[in-house]
């Protein structure tokens, strides 16, 4: 059924939407609108006597209490959905740092120790062609000076 084939005052009610201009307030729609329902009384007196125009937000006109509780139900629920996924992420992202800096860590302690001997080996070397070493000295890698983290975070225990 065209709403437009409808003769004047057969029709229940008019809902137009309409969207407010950016900044506008509902007041200023209404003040825009009653000199356009006042036209259309003075010149429809027979069915537009007293007629004015209603304006509300289409939140309020058309979405019941039901349905607002439900859709905030449904964004809280998601939104702890979206929480507990960033969580993981996050998880899973501060595991993968962990063992990337292991990795690193390991393999820059194993090149600082090749780097070591061959440092030492080379001061020996150097040495060796330049004076007589004495006996009681020794340039050397020793590995319980390195290991000494490790040895010192045992337990007295053990």
């Amino acid at each position: 059924m065209n709403p437009l084939e409808i003769p004047r005052s057969e029709g229940e009610r008019l809902e137009v939407f309409g969207r407010l201009r950016r900044g506008r307030s509902l007041d200023q729609a209404y003040a825009e609108m009653a000199p356009v329902a006042k036209t259309l009384e003075a010149r429809y007196p027979r069915t537009n006597a007293g007629v004015l125009p209603i304006l509300e937000p289409y939140t309020q006109e058309f979405v019941t209490r039901d349905e607002l509780v439900l859709f905030y139900t449904m964004f809280v629920a998601v939104l702890g959905v979206l929480i507990i996924a960033c969580a993981n992420v996050a998880n899973l992202l501060l595991a993968q740092f962990l063992i990337e800096a292991v990795v690193l860590s390991v393999a820059e302690g194993a090149l600082g120790i090749r780097v070591g001997y061959a440092g030492v080996s080379f001061f020996n070397d150097a040495m060796k062609s330049a004076t007589q070493i004495p006996f009681w000295i020794r340039v050397d890698m020793n590995s319980a000076v390195w290991c000494s983290p490790w040895a010192s975070r045992r337990s007295p225990s053990s």
